[in-house]
């Protein structure tokens, strides 16, 4: 996988260098032709400034824009997961975390929500604790299953006999959720990016630099370009039919670039 990295330079804000770097790098013939383009940006509202820098940019050219696909780099991995129709969406992912809750006895509930309440709505909330802790750990590339062990064996006699239990117990409701998953049909998407990043054909994407600048990814041809002292290079440049150029936003400050 071949790499480019482009330095924007610091002369102006890094929103406003990306977007002209990608009119000299992909205008041609009277178009600014983005929509083989994944930008991955820290957040929602630079990933929107840019598409409004780009837009005003292709206005003055005057050119033809068809904009990238701006993501956050909590959706990256997404990209790179097989669609899946039998993923389970948000709402029957938690739907699934409350039926795995109601479905345990009262002692074992206890053992993960000790000051739990009663009822549909206790249910859904704990639900919603759960799930948004099984998501923290599949950052990680964890489950409930995996966090528990590692975690007695960092802490050693800190991980006391009532963690155990309350891990223990996890681990059974995230094992029953699955199950209850799976009588529908569905697996959780968790589940599906573990195995697309583990197996051993999955695309890795390289490290952001800590200097503001976009880093573009072709499949067949990566590219990265930060910002710096250097200059982006002029020239258009179309990807293949059957490439994808992937450019992440990246700042020493990257609060500079929501401000922008």
């Amino acid at each position: 996988m071949n790499v480019e990295r482009v330095f924007l330079g610091r002369g102006e804000a890094c929103l406003a260098a990306a977007a002209k770097w990608f009119e000299g790098a992909f205008a041609q013939g009277g178009a600014l032709d983005l929509s083989r383009v994944v930008v991955v940006a820290p957040g929602r509202r630079g990933g929107r400034r840019l598409l409004e820098l780009l837009a005003l940019a292709a206005r003055e050219a005057p050119l033809a824009l068809a904009p990238p696909r701006v993501v956050t780099p909590g959706a990256l991995p997404e990209l790179f997961v097989p669609p899946a129709a039998d993923a389970a969406d948000d709402l029957a992912g938690l739907l699934a975390w409350a039926a795995a809750l109601s479905a345990e006895s009262d002692a074992a509930a206890k053992k993960v929500f000790p000051r739990g309440g009663s009822g549909l709505a206790a249910r859904l909330a704990e639900a919603d604790d759960l799930a948004a802790a099984a998501a923290a750990l599949s950052a990680e590339g964890l489950r409930f299953a995996d966090a528990g062990p590692r975690l007695a064996a960092r802490l050693g006699a800190a991980f006391d006999a009532a963690e155990r239990e309350r891990w223990a117990a996890l681990a059974a409701l995230e094992a029953r959720r699955a199950a209850l998953l799976a009588d529908a049909g569905l697996v959780d998407p968790n589940d599906l990016r573990r195995r697309a990043l583990d197996a051993p054909a999955a695309p890795a994407a390289p490290a952001a630099s800590a200097d503001a600048a976009p880093w573009t990814a072709p499949a067949a041809k990566p590219a990265i370009a930060d910002a710096g002292p250097q200059a982006a290079p002029e020239g258009g440049r179309a990807p293949a039919a059957d490439e994808r150029t992937f450019v992440l936003l990246a700042a020493t400050d990257l609060s500079a670039l929501a401000k922008q």
